[in-house]
């Protein structure tokens, strides 16, 4: 059932961050711990699409929030070499959403996105 579950929110940020432009070229993160990030181009802008996991959670009593994903890249999506991205829209599973964030895919298959925000 875990598996349905994420494959169904797999499903539905796949058809979400596409077509919401505010997220088009951005990261979300799903009540239910789905990361939505991508494979930087040089440029530092959104690539290819990606799904992962959080792994890192804090919230503090003032409202800020940090939340790190973690990513496995499918093999036909590795780049040569370290592709960063910074800055873009990342939105929280409350709906908010964040410009402070990073997003790192490494030549050894693997990523990781972080997303802050000041509450």
């Amino acid at each position: 059932m875990k598996k349905l579950t994420a494959l169904l929110c797999a499903s539905a940020l796949i058809m979400v961050l596409p077509a919401t432009p505010a997220l088009a070229d951005g990261a979300v993160i799903t009540p239910d711990g789905i990361c939505g990030g991508f494979v930087p181009n040089e440029d530092g802008s959104a690539g290819d699409f990606l799904l992962g996991e959080i792994s890192l959670s804090n919230s503090t009593k003032s409202g800020n929030l940090n939340i790190t994903c973690k990513f496995d890249v499918p093999e036909e999506l590795v780049p040569p070499r370290t592709r960063k991205a910074s800055d873009f829209i990342c939105g929280f599973p409350d709906g908010s959403i964040t410009t402070d964030s990073r997003m790192i895919v490494t030549s050894g298959g693997s990523g990781s996105l972080s997303c802050k925000k000041r509450g």
